[in-house]
C-alpha cells in the first residue's frame, strides 16, 4: 500500500509540475490517463467485493460465494487481479509517455523540477 500511495503522490505532484511550467503534452498521456483512471476505478469495486471472509468458518464463508463474472470461469477476485494488472500497467505506460512533448525541445530549454 505505501508503495502505491507513494508512486501516487510522485505521478500528481509531477503532472502538477508540468501544468505549472507549462510543458507540452503529446495524446498519449492523456489517453493513458482516461485508462488509468478507469481501469483503477474498476478494479477498486471488485477489490470491495467480498465473495469470501477469511474470518469465517468455510462453511460460513461459503455463503458469501457468488456466481462467476467473466466468462462463467473467473470471480470477483479475479477480475481485481486482472484489471490491477492492467492498471499499473497503464501506469507505468502514464510515466514512460509524459515527457514526450520534450523531444523537440534543446536540452537548455527544459526546466528541471
Amino acid at each position: 500500500i505505501f508503495f502505491l500511495l507513494n508512486t501516487t503522490v510522485f505521478l500528481l505532484l509531477y503532472i502538477f509540475s508540468k501544468c505549472l511550467y507549462h510543458e507540452p503534452w503529446t495524446v498519449a498521456p492523456y489517453v493513458m490517463m482516461a485508462m488509468l483512471g478507469l481501469t483503477w476505478g474498476s478494479a477498486f469495486y471488485f477489490f470491495v467485493t467480498r465473495v469470501s471472509s477469511w474470518q469465517k468458518t468455510p462453511a460460513e464463508s461459503r455463503s458469501f460465494n457468488k456466481p462467476c463474472v467473466l466468462f462463467g470461469f473467473y470471480d470477483n477476485h479475479d477480475v481485481w487481479h486482472f484489471l490491477s494488472a492492467f492498471a499499473l500497467f497503464f501506469s507505468f505506460l502514464l510515466i514512460f509517455t509524459m515527457d514526450d512533448g520534450l523531444v523537440n525541445m534543446q536540452r537548455d530549454e527544459i526546466r528541471v523540477f
